[in-house]
């Protein structure tokens, strides 16, 4: 089973090839078809919603097996980050975001969660949507393996920053790792997959 990630970002495509981790599946980037998904305007007011614009915009092109997921960073505190987590202060790098963000809510509430939703549709345009969640707390910046906001986020699963985790670690108690999960799980229900 051949799925078509809706991405030309090699890093989401190898993480998602380490959580999928099955025979049955081959993912392959938008690298391999001539379909921009950086102009699909993600105007949705939730993770599903703007899963479902990129995985329809992408099925629109092709017969296949396509695949988008949206995720982001919940605040407690404040709703600054959520579905505009990639655009919020886009003008500066991540070390700058990093601080802004932990620095706005050390003080008040620092509990967060990663939150992420697949959008799955079929050649014949079914959708499959589940959701995965990955809680915890911002505490200051600890560069190491992570990207993004991984630096700040304290896994409660972990008792570590995702930053402080290995990929195999992160994989298993991320938002997007969890959602592989039931996606797979999916999968296995409708007679796609084997394992």
């Amino acid at each position: 089973m051949k799925i078509v990630i809706a991405t030309h970002n090699e890093h989401k495509l190898k993480e998602l090839n380490e959580m999928f981790n099955s025979k049955d599946i081959e993912l392959v980037s938008l690298n391999n078809y001539d379909i921009d998904v950086d102009d699909v305007e993600e105007n949705g007011a939730t993770f599903i919603e703007n899963a479902i614009i990129k995985a329809k915009y992408v099925s629109n092109y092709i017969d296949e097996y396509v695949l988008a997921d949206d995720s982001g960073l919940c605040l407690e505190a404040m709703d600054i980050l959520g579905v505009k987590t990639a655009r919020y202060r886009n003008d500066l790098e991540y070390p700058e975001r990093r601080e802004i963000v932990y620095n706005l809510v050390k003080d008040i509430n620092n509990k967060a969660a990663f939150k992420c939703a697949l959008c799955l549709i079929t050649p014949s345009k079914e959708m499959i949507i589940v959701e995965g969640e990955a809680k915890g707390e911002i505490k200051e910046p600890k560069e190491g393996n992570g990207f993004a906001y991984d630096p700040i986020f304290y896994s409660y699963e972990l008792n570590k920053r995702f930053s402080e985790a290995t990929s195999k670690e992160k994989n298993s108690v991320s938002h997007r790792g969890k959602a592989v999960i039931k996606l797979l799980e999916e999968l296995r229900k409708r007679g796609l997959i084997n394992e």
